[in-house]
């Protein structure tokens, strides 16, 4: 299957998506709700996930997710300072975007109709030779 998106478009959207997660859960949430803070950027890296068509993109997006939410929303100074819990902050979002990035694959491979592929010319394809069997 030839991706039709360049990589840098999905880095991009990528990108967007985590900076306006960011803003999202700072207006949200006060500083001592990390919890409900992370959760906002996790659902910006499994959407984005969902939407790009590569991988390699959806796992940038969750590295990118984890340095604003160290820089500014657990350290509210923007200082990017590590302790034990950002290593396990990191790979809870890279394992989101690992599952939603498997689910896009797998919704692909099955051609369902999904956000990114609704006007594919797959997908009519497929529909129609289901109709034949």
């Amino acid at each position: 299957m030839v991706r039709s998106e360049p990589i840098g478009f999905s880095l991009a959207g990528g990108l967007f998506a985590t900076v306006t997660a960011t803003a999202v859960a700072s207006l949200l949430f006060t500083p001592g709700q990390v919890r409900g803070r992370l959760l906002v950027m996790a659902i910006a890296v499994g959407g984005q996930a969902l939407r790009t068509p590569r991988w390699p993109a959806a796992l940038a997006t969750a590295v990118l997710a984890w340095l604003l939410a160290t820089g500014f929303l657990v350290n509210t100074e923007a200082e990017l300072t590590l302790d034990g819990h950002d290593l396990l902050r990191l790979f809870l979002l890279l394992l989101i975007a690992a599952l939603a990035a498997g689910v896009r694959t797998v919704a692909d491979r099955l051609s369902l109709p999904s956000a990114g592929t609704a006007g594919a010319p797959g997908a009519a394809k497929t529909v129609e030779s289901m109709g034949d069997a």
